[in-house]
């Protein structure tokens, strides 16, 4: 499952605008709260939630919000769930980032570059910048139990050949 852009997109552009399905601090991952929650939504709003993929089915609807949420805000320890956003797949080279509005309780997706028609739409979900390929591989897999596939993590290592004239 993922997002793929339907027409051009340029660099800075406000892709989608959404609020959450579901909120909370670490709550969205504690059993308790989740199945309380999950009870008091509405009928559309739960099939919504059920349609997420969930990479720990084990877990049932713990698993959907353990695989679809993501902080909101830099160092806010609440969380949140999204019908579009959730499924924004990850690239440690993405083409977009996810924003969260306090002021307006929504998030944001924006493009980082410009994306063409049939592109997919994707944000890190890590913060790569000083790690490695294998430090990368083994966080995404604990996580959220996938191996990256993006062009940095595709490329296969080049061993640099000394030439001399």
């Amino acid at each position: 499952m993922g997002v793929i852009a339907t027409m051009p997109i340029s660099a800075g552009t406000k892709i989608l605008e959404e609020p959450p399905l579901a909120t909370g601090r670490t709550d969205l991952r504690q059993p308790s709260y989740v199945r309380d929650h999950v009870a008091h939504l509405p009928d559309e709003e739960r099939q919504t939630l059920g349609s997420l993929y969930n990479a720990f089915s084990e877990e049932d609807d713990i698993g959907l919000f353990r695989t679809n949420s993501y902080g909101l805000g830099c160092n806010s320890s609440w969380e949140g769930t999204f019908e579009t956003l959730s499924r924004v797949n990850h690239s440690c080279r993405p083409n977009s980032e996810r924003c969260w509005d306090s002021d307006r309780q929504v998030g944001t997706l924006y493009s980082l570059r410009d994306i063409q028609v049939g592109e997919e739409l994707t944000v890190s979900y890590i913060d790569v910048a000083e790690m490695t390929r294998d430090e990368r591989q083994s966080d995404l897999k604990r996580r959220w139990r996938f191996d990256c596939i993006c062009e940095c993590c595709s490329v296969t290592e080049v061993v640099a050949q000394n030439t001399t004239d």
